[in-house]
């Protein structure tokens, strides 16, 4: 499932690297869907970071944004039964790193909720 690599070999950069995947049910089309309305609310949330999303195909997308003066890289993949989120995390936000994720988990799960009810539209 983990084919980041594959999808950016070119990928530069000696930031260690935080990768974590997700599972869910709703297939490519559903899931494609979920992980744009996710995303166009996050960029408005989210706008103090100046964020920077770009897709690079219906299921690849690098989203950069500053966070304590740091740059931080992301790359995704929307899998048919997954995702797969790749961050380059800087050393000096490395002890976060754990709460990141659980903050990352709960939103991915929140989604996921959210597109199984048919409610995509407006944040709640």
């Amino acid at each position: 499932m983990l084919r980041l690599q594959e999808h950016w070999p070119g990928r530069q950069g000696t930031a260690p690297h935080m990768r974590h995947s997700w599972n869910h049910d709703l297939g490519l089309e559903l899931a494609c869907l979920t992980t744009e309305a996710a995303c166009a609310e996050y960029m408005k949330r989210f706008e103090r970071f100046h964020p920077q999303l770009t897709w690079h195909d219906r299921c690849h997308a690098e989203v950069v944004f500053s966070a304590r003066g740091l740059k931080i890289v992301g790359r995704f993949e929307v899998l048919a039964h997954g995702l797969v989120l790749d961050l380059e995390v800087p050393l000096l936000l490395r002890p976060l790193q754990t709460r990141g994720v659980a903050v990352i988990d709960r939103e991915f799960r929140r989604w996921i909720d959210r597109a199984r009810a048919g409610d995509l539209g407006a944040p709640t």
